[in-house]
């Protein structure tokens, strides 16, 4: 019993230790990245947004939102990227 419950403590602290040097927590989550050359910063916009606001129904500026917001978090994830917040089209 005593070696098993080792054996288990090992490989969940190897466990733990590959998900922190792989980038991300032990939840799944990617860890935020630090200063750096390699760490970049990416703001988007969707052109004219307040001017679509106001010219097209709230339904299809909602719809453009949301694939906006998927499409960038697809795109995150496949980079192993870090959101740190939305704002309106942004």
């Amino acid at each position: 019993p005593v070696v098993c419950v080792a054996l288990l403590a090992l490989l969940a602290a190897l466990w733990v230790r590959h998900r922190h040097s792989s980038g991300y927590t032990l939840m799944g989550k990617v860890h935020a990245p630090g200063l750096g050359s390699t760490t970049t910063l990416m703001v988007t916009d969707i052109q004219n947004s307040t001017y679509l606001w106001e010219q097209l129904p709230q339904d299809v500026m909602d719809d453009a939102i949301k694939t906006h917001h998927a499409v960038m978090r697809a795109h995150m994830h496949a980079h192993r990227a870090y959101e740190t917040c939305t704002e309106g089209d942004s």
